[in-house]
């Protein structure tokens, strides 16, 4: 129990780093959904651009807000809070 995995360590007895590796087959890079390179040395990473997340949602009447009621929402934000009266203090 308790010991150093060696099953997946390269016959030499180094450890070979990713940057220098290939990704399985099926591997595919979280950062730019790219397969062929490791997440750590992604090209979208070093450039800082950001990728932008996929989505499959599919808006839900009477459950999502409609864009109307998202609007409305926003527009609700921007009204000040009411000024909170002074209040005594009893010891």
């Amino acid at each position: 129990m308790g010991g150093v995995d060696t099953a997946n360590a390269p016959a030499d007895g180094t450890k070979k780093r990713k940057a220098e590796s290939t990704p399985p087959d099926g591997y595919v890079c979280r950062l730019c959904s790219t397969p062929g390179h490791w997440i750590q040395v992604c090209p979208t990473k070093k450039t800082g651009t950001k990728r932008q997340r996929k989505s499959d949602h599919v808006p839900v009447p009477g459950k999502d807000p409609s864009p109307e009621d998202i609007e409305r929402a926003k527009e609700l934000q921007k009204i000040p809070p009411p000024k909170c009266k002074s209040l005594v203090h009893f010891l």
